[in-house]
This record gives C-alpha cells, sequence and structure tokens, in this order.
C-alpha cells in the first residue's frame, strides 16, 4: 500500500470511531430500550466496517497484530463493543504514526 491508500483508509477508521463514539454513549445508557436498540445497531455497524477495512487489507491487518496497545491484545477483544472505542483511539495514534513514517 502506498501513502495515499494509508490515509484513505485512516480516514474511514476515523470515521468509523467517531460514529461509535456517537452511538456508544445511547447504546449504554439510552432512556428506553428502542434508544439503545437503534444505538446498538449504530455501534454494531461502526465495528463491522472498521474489521471490514482492517482484514481487506494484509498491511493494515499486519500492523493491527503486531502492535503493542500497552495492555494484553486479544484480537477477538478488540472488535466487541467494550473494548473498541479505547483500542482504536490507540491503533489510530499507531496507524498515524506509521503514515507520516512512509516516503510520500
Amino acid at each position: 500500500m502506498n501513502k495515499t491508500e494509508w490515509e484513505r483508509v485512516f480516514d474511514i477508521l476515523v470515521k468509523c470511531h467517531s460514529d461509535f463514539n456517537d452511538a456508544y454513549s445511547d447504546y449504554k445508557n439510552g432512556r428506553n430500550k428502542q434508544i439503545r436498540k437503534a444505538a446498538e445497531s449504530k455501534v454494531n455497524s461502526s465495528i463491522a466496517l472498521a474489521r471490514l477495512h482492517v482484514e481487506r487489507s494484509p498491511e493494515i491487518l499486519g500492523l493491527i497484530s503486531t502492535s503493542r496497545f500497552g495492555h494484553v491484545f486479544a484480537y477477538d477483544e478488540f472488535w466487541q463493543a467494550r473494548y473498541f472505542g479505547r483500542d482504536m483511539s490507540e491503533f489510530l495514534r499507531i496507524m498515524k504514526e506509521h503514515i507520516t513514517s512512509l516516503p510520500s
């Protein structure tokens, strides 16, 4: 992958993470069942879209599986709602550092 391709996927993952963060509060603490259900759908969609883009590229999948997150990293847990917000935030930081290190 070249730098432009990395940046394109980075932007997609930032959007997925933002959408997740917007819905997560209602998913956990929504006023009623209908609000929680709608938020759950948005949370799951955001995670699924991010996972699709990560797993589509061997380079990105390699970066995510070799990154050190400062805690024990379990790939399956990364994609669970309770860990996704924190772990994706850290991965985006690592990914940004990687992109910055690439030649233009």
